[in-house]
């Protein structure tokens, strides 16, 4: 049983580390994309889910940059990783559930 719940946490703890590390393309310090997350959240809540206007506003101002197709297949990558664990996960809750642990 443990060793199911230490595979769901080992999961998420290596999206989130792989989240705060740094994109494999580098672009302009400061510009809100120093970290996988930024990249991520800022277009899935600014573009995708919900409506963060923050959010929305760093994406509409990449939009005008040269390095922008760069930052939307960041995005994408970060998204296949971020499907990845969330299978993981799932799969993790899924074996639990069938051997009755809470």
């Amino acid at each position: 049983a443990q060793d199911l719940k230490d595979s769901f946490l080992k999961s998420r703890d290596k999206f989130n580390s792989y989240l705060d590390s740094a994109p494999s393309i580098g672009f302009p310090p400061g510009d809100g994309a120093d970290a996988r997350r930024e990249i991520f959240e800022s277009f899935l809540w600014g573009v995708f889910a919900h409506a963060n206007p923050e959010c929305r506003r760093r994406v509409n101002r990449w939009e005008s940059q040269l390095y922008f197709p760069d930052l939307q297949a960041q995005f994408d990558v970060i998204l296949i990783n971020f499907l990845g664990a969330v299978s993981a996960m799932a799969n993790a809750c899924r074996k639990m559930l069938e051997a009755g642990v809470a």
